[in-house]
């Protein structure tokens, strides 16, 4: 089966009429670009990207998503960045109108680890098993963190959620309480390289559990 992407970092939340909202982005060094998307359900009038120095960066575009499924509607903003400096950047948005948005940030780097992920079917209760596969030349494998959350697709109820942390944890083995039942997993995983600087990545995955 095709591997959901780890070099992405995925980022939601509401807005209130005429707030703004910041949000915290790391980046670390390394990263040849980085391209923010943020997908809005109303249209912003308000969004920068602000880097360690407080330098900004507008978006060059606002595209209206004529399809796409839950994008179906929103407005689309998206923020290229060619060699950031590493560090703890910021994101601010704000609407004249409550609001949603979604941020997408991808991360154009050498990978720093592989996942390998496969459904174990000789178990009785059928379960999913994720492997992350860190590459040390890049991560101080002490530093990972890795936060799991599993809802159910369609009523989106949490099934459950946990922590790992280490190298020696970053392999899971899910269980899963119903048949015929698709889930939705997301990974949130943290951690520093071997210069120090953090870095933050996030997995979303869906496994569908047969009878």
């Amino acid at each position: 089966m095709p591997l959901p992407t780890s070099d992405h970092l995925v980022r939601g939340n509401s807005l209130v009429q005429n707030k703004s909202d910041q949000l915290s982005l790391p980046i670390e060094d390394g990263v040849d670009e980085i391209t923010v998307q943020v997908y809005a359900a109303h249209e912003l009038n308000q969004l920068a990207l602000i880097d360690p120095s407080g330098k900004s960066y507008i978006a060059t575009q606002a595209t209206t998503q004529e399809s796409g499924g839950i994008f179906t509607g929103a407005t689309a903003y998206t923020i290229p960045v060619k060699n950031p400096v590493s560090g703890e950047w910021m994101v601010e948005l704000g609407s004249k109108q409550d609001s949603a948005y979604l941020l997408v940030a991808n991360y154009d780097t050498p990978r720093k680890w592989n996942l390998v992920s496969n459904m174990n079917k000789n178990s009785k209760n059928k379960s999913f098993y994720y492997q992350l596969k860190t590459d040390d030349s890049f991560i101080q494998e002490d530093s990972l963190k890795a936060s799991y959350k599993i809802v159910e697709s369609g009523t989106m109820n949490e099934v459950k959620s946990f922590s790992t942390k280490g190298n020696v944890d970053m392999s899971t083995n899910l269980t899963f309480p119903k048949k015929n039942q698709a889930y939705n997993i997301t990974v949130d995983i943290s951690g520093k390289t071997k210069k120090g600087s953090t870095f933050e990545r996030t997995i979303i995955d869906s496994v569908y559990i047969e009878d």
